[in-house]
C-alpha cells in the first residue's frame, strides 16, 4: 500500500513513462516533426526533430502496394498509437542494412487506432531507425517506418535513459511550420514490417507474443550495459526469409550498379583507345568490397 502511495506521488521509483509524438501531413510529401515528452508534457529533446514517415514509391509498387496505403505491408506508417517492445542493435548486419537503417532501430508493437487495423493487414511491427542521407542531405523515405537523422536518433537514445516505458503515437494534421523536404534519392534494402536482428530483440518481440507474458514486461530495456558499448556482441541472423530477401535485393543492386560502373569504363576505354591502359600495365582488378563478403562468411 505504501509503495503504491509513494508511486502515485512520485516518489516510489514506480515506472516511468513517455512518449514520441510524431506529427505528420497528409500524403507525407514532406517530412514530420518528432517529439519526445514526458508525462508531464516536457519535451525531452528541447525542440521537435524532422522524421521521414513515407514509404518509398519503389518499394511500395514493386511490393503491389502503389497507393502507400497504411493497411498494408510498405504503405506509409499507420496514423495511431503503439509500444515500444525492443530496441535492436544492428552492429552484426550487413554493411547494406546498416547503411540503410544505421546502428539500431527501436521496434513498436501496434496498439490502437490505424496502427492495430493495420496489424491485421500483415503489419505487427513499426520500426524507427536512422541511416544514410540522401546527396542532397536530406532524409530519405523507408521501407514503411520511420526515419531519424543518425544524430536525432542517437540523441533520442540518450533521452530514453531512465523511462521504463514508452508509447508512439502516429498523427495527421496541417504542418505548423516550413516542414523539411524529403530527398529524392530512393530507399535501399529494408523490409516492411520490420525484423528484429539481435539475439536480445528476437528474445524480446517472442516474449511479446507469448501468452505467458506480462503486460509489465521491460522487455526493451538493454538488460547488459549500454547500447553503445554492448552493441559489438550482437550477432546478425538470416535466418529470416524477409531478411534474405532484403540483403539479396541489396547485393543485386549493387551487382547492378557494379556492372553499370564497369560498362563506362569500358566504353571510355574505347573511346580514348584502349592501348593506353595496356602500355600503364593497368589490369582490370575484382572489387574489394566484393572479396570482403565473400571472406566474411556472411551468407546473404
Amino acid at each position: 500500500m505504501l509503495k503504491k502511495l509513494l508511486s502515485l506521488l512520485g516518489l516510489g521509483g514506480g515506472r516511468k513513462r513517455a512518449m514520441l509524438m510524431v506529427t505528420v501531413m497528409a500524403g507525407r510529401r514532406a517530412c514530420g516533426a518528432l517529439r519526445a515528452l514526458d508525462a508531464d508534457g516536457r519535451d525531452l529533446l528541447g525542440a521537435p526533430v524532422p522524421v521521414a514517415a513515407r514509404a518509398d514509391d519503389a518499394l511500395a509498387s514493386s511490393h503491389g502496394n502503389p497507393g502507400h496505403d497504411a493497411l498494408r505491408p510498405y504503405g506509409d506508417p499507420a496514423c495511431g498509437t503503439y509500444q515500444l517492445i525492443a530496441i535492436d542493435r544492428l552492429a552484426g548486419a550487413p554493411e547494406v542494412l546498416r547503411d540503410e537503417l544505421g546502428d539500431c532501430q527501436l521496434l513498436f508493437e501496434p496498439s490502437e487506432g490505424d496502427a492495430a487495423r493495420a496489424e491485421a493487414g500483415g503489419r505487427l511491427l513499426l520500426g524507427l531507425h536512422g541511416g544514410r542521407l540522401g546527396a542532397d542531405n536530406e532524409l530519405r523515405a523507408t521501407a514503411g517506418g520511420l526515419r531519424l537523422r543518425d544524430a536525432d536518433l542517437e540523441k533520442l537514445l540518450r533521452a530514453m535513459a531512465g523511462i521504463t516505458e514508452w508509447s508512439l503515437e502516429v498523427r495527421e494534421e496541417p504542418p505548423r511550420m516550413l516542414a523539411s523536404p524529403l530527398s529524392s534519392e530512393p530507399a535501399g534494402a529494408a523490409v516492411d514490417p520490420p525484423i528484429p536482428f539481435s539475439e536480445e530483440a528476437r528474445r524480446a518481440v517472442e516474449r511479446r507474443g507469448s501468452p505467458t507474458s506480462s503486460s509489465d514486461d521491460d522487455s526493451w530495456r538493454s538488460r547488459d550495459d549500454d547500447w553503445r558499448s554492448s552493441r559489438d556482441r550482437d550477432t546478425y541472423s538470416s535466418s529470416g526469409p524477409a531478411v534474405a530477401a532484403a540483403a539479396g535485393a541489396a547485393a543485386g543492386v549493387a551487382a547492378a550498379k557494379a556492372a553499370e560502373a564497369k560498362d563506362d569504363i569500358a566504353v571510355e576505354a574505347e573511346e580514348h583507345d584502349v592501348r593506353v591502359m595496356d602500355s600503364a600495365g593497368g589490369a582490370e582488378r575484382e572489387s574489394g568490397s566484393a572479396s570482403a563478403d565473400s571472406s566474411s562468411g556472411t551468407t546473404y
